[in-house]
């Protein structure tokens, strides 16, 4: 099964927060956004995401990988 996040916003609202960090790697509780979708995607069955990246996206792609880390093969469109 496949699955794409959408992680290409400015997130705004969320400055000074998102000055330098993507809003997905923004950390809830010692674990960044984007992790907790995608072990949710995971848990879920889905084998495959595509990160959809745009602002601060080289941050998005290196902290994605492959996925092997989560078990997952992941792609970053940007």
């Amino acid at each position: 099964m496949r699955a794409m996040i959408l992680a290409a916003g400015e997130g705004r609202r969320m400055r000074p927060l998102t000055d330098e960090t993507p809003k997905p790697l923004l950390q809830v509780g010692g674990v960044p956004l984007l992790e907790r979708h995608l072990l949710g995607l995971r848990d879920a069955g889905v084998n495959d995401v595509v990160v959809n990246a745009s602002y601060l996206g080289d941050q998005i792609a290196s902290f994605c990988g492959d996925g092997d880390r989560w078990g997952l093969r992941i792609e970053v469109s940007r």
